[in-house]
C-alpha cells in the first residue's frame, strides 16, 4: 500500500463583538491510501463540510490549506488562536508557532487543548506531556497564562499570551 499524509487546518474566525475577536484552528493529518478509495472519501468531506457552512450561510468560516510547517495565518489580525485536540501532530513546532505566533496579534492568545500523555490510549502517539509542551511553547516567544485540567484526566488547556 501507497500512503501520503497531508496536515489539514481548518480556521474560524468570528465577528468583532465589544472590540473582541476570536480565531481558532484545529485540524490533523490526512492521510491517503493511494491504494484505496479513502483519498476520494476524505476529498469528499471537504466538499460537503464547505457546502454545509455555504447552506448555513457562514461567511466567517474560512478554509485553508496550510503546510505541516505553516499554518499560512494572515498577520497579525487574530485574537486568539484555538489548537483544539492537534498540537501533538505538529511535526515542526517551531515553525507552526512562529506561524501562528506571526499570524496573532500583539496582544493576542494561543490557546492549546490537548491530551495528557499518561493515560492516553497509545502514549506514543502524544509527542510531550502537558509540562513539556509549555517549556517548547514558550521556547518559542509565548508566556504562560494560565494551565489546568480541561477534561480530567484526558485533556489539559493552556493559554499563553505573545512576548
Amino acid at each position: 500500500s501507497i500512503s501520503l499524509s497531508i496536515p489539514v487546518q481548518i480556521k474560524f474566525s468570528s465577528d468583532r463583538i465589544n472590540n473582541f475577536k476570536v480565531y481558532m484552528i484545529g485540524g490533523g493529518k490526512v492521510e491517503y491510501d493511494l491504494a484505496s478509495n479513502a483519498g476520494a472519501r476524505k476529498a469528499e468531506e471537504r466538499t460537503r463540510a464547505k457546502a454545509n457552512a455555504a447552506s448555513k450561510q457562514l461567511n466567517n468560516v474560512e478554509f485553508i490549506h496550510g503546510t505541516d510547517k505553516d499554518p499560512k495565518l494572515p498577520p497579525a489580525s487574530i485574537d486568539v488562536t484555538l489548537v483544539l485536540d492537534v498540537y501533538h501532530h505538529f511535526d515542526f513546532p517551531e515553525q507552526m508557532l512562529a506561524g501562528i505566533r506571526s499570524g496573532l496579534k500583539p496582544d493576542g492568545r494561543l490557546v492549546i487543548v490537548d491530551f495528557y500523555k499518561e493515560g492516553f490510549r497509545d502514549p506514543k502517539h502524544i509527542r510531550l506531556d502537558e509540562k513539556d509542551v509549555i517549556k517548547e511553547i514558550e521556547a518559542n516567544g509565548f508566556e504562560l497564562v494560565s494551565a489546568g485540567p480541561f477534561t480530567p484526566n484526558r485533556q489539559y488547556l493552556a493559554t499563553f499570551r505573545r512576548k
